[in-house]
């Protein structure tokens, strides 16, 4: 996807959203539908950090802190909140925590692609655009369809669609969530 097609994402508007997605209230997150196949999360044939390694690149994707360069984005397991981060402040590569990178669970996938998509916007166009929900969104969609089908699709959409719900009034990630619930 070329910058101009990413910035033309994000000035999407809100009825053209609504027209896609539907309308969300925050209230009803918990009644999203949560998808098991056969009593469990739905299985795929990709890791989370199979995932990001495709999203961002095989050679700009490391674990291993010993083999760590410029331009490279750091990927760990951590209990944390999954997140990217700028870690250079020059829009050169960054670091991405996941609960488990060995995971193949459809939503863990949906989350793993969620956040190397903030990290490929941000390589992309530096600025504040990498936290634009709307546009990560829509770029972790893209990828999920491509990759995954069946019950596997249907849980990893899920995952994003839950998140949608948490959008601010611009779609970025606001300071507190009383602000993207408005």
């Amino acid at each position: 996807m070329k910058v101009y097609e990413i910035i033309k994402e994000a000035e999407a508007s809100d009825d053209a959203l609504k027209a896609r997605y539907g309308e969300f209230d925050p209230e009803d997150k918990p009644m999203l539908p949560t998808t098991q196949v056969k009593g469990a999360p739905a299985p795929t044939l990709w890791t989370a950090y199979q995932t990001i390694q495709n999203i961002l690149g095989r050679r700009r994707v490391t674990d291993d802190e010993d083999e760590l360069k410029p331009g490279m984005y750091f990927v760990y397991q951590s209990n944390e909140t999954p997140m990217f981060r700028d870690t250079d402040g020059h829009g050169n590569g960054g670091s991405i925590n996941l609960p488990n990178l060995e995971s193949t669970a459809a939503r863990d996938i949906a989350i793993a692609a969620h956040e190397a998509c903030h990290a490929y916007v941000h390589n992309k166009v530096n600025g504040r655009i990498y936290g634009n929900e709307k546009i990560v969104n829509n770029l972790a969609e893209r990828w999920l369809r491509k990759h995954l089908t069946g019950p596997e699709l249907h849980v990893a959409l899920e995952q994003i669609i839950g998140s949608r719900i948490s959008y601010g009034k611009h779609h970025t990630p606001a300071s507190s969530v009383s602000d993207r619930r408005e």
